[in-house]
């Protein structure tokens, strides 16, 4: 056995335990999902998982990688392509980057902490907005309308 290898069972446990988490959300199966996906790393299936049962929460937030370039509209669009009678299209870009997998991280545990849209939509603004643009102004103008009705933003903001 090498020097690193028991740092290396330590950290497959450690991810192993976290996919194993259980959440205040749906999680879908990785069942029809492409092979890229279900050989990914556990916390990228579980993005993808938490994609596909919630898509209006993953619509809900936008992504900082530079997908908008792709024509991204959401966090969503980073998982899921579209829909072809009744089954999801999945877009394997999330497979790649860690990114998109970091934010939806952060938002299933900021909801399985209880934290509103808007504080979900602040925290991602605050930590990722360095790596790029978001994928849809619309997003963060609903963010600004949800604040702004909630008092927390003036309306000349």
């Amino acid at each position: 056995m090498d020097a690193y290898a028991h740092l290396r069972m330590e950290a497959t446990a450690t991810a192993e335990a976290a996919a194993t988490t259980t959440h205040d959300h749906p999680m879908a199966t990785l069942e029809g999902m492409p092979e890229m996906v279900r050989s990914a790393s556990l916390r990228t299936q579980e993005a993808y998982r938490f994609a596909a049962a919630n898509p209006d929460a993953a619509r809900d937030v936008p992504c900082y990688c530079g997908c908008v370039g792709l024509g991204h509209t959401s966090s969503y669009d980073c998982y899921v392509a579209g829909s072809r009678k009744g089954e999801l299209e999945y877009d394997l870009h999330a497979t790649n980057c860690n990114v998109c997998v970091d934010i939806t991280q952060d938002q299933m545990r900021l909801m399985d902490e209880g934290a509103s849209l808007v504080s979900i939509r602040a925290y991602i603004d605050e930590n990722y907005a360095r790596f790029g643009p978001p994928t849809s102004d619309e997003v963060r103008a609903t963010s600004n309308e949800l604040e702004q009705e909630n008092g927390l933003l003036t309306p000349d903001h």
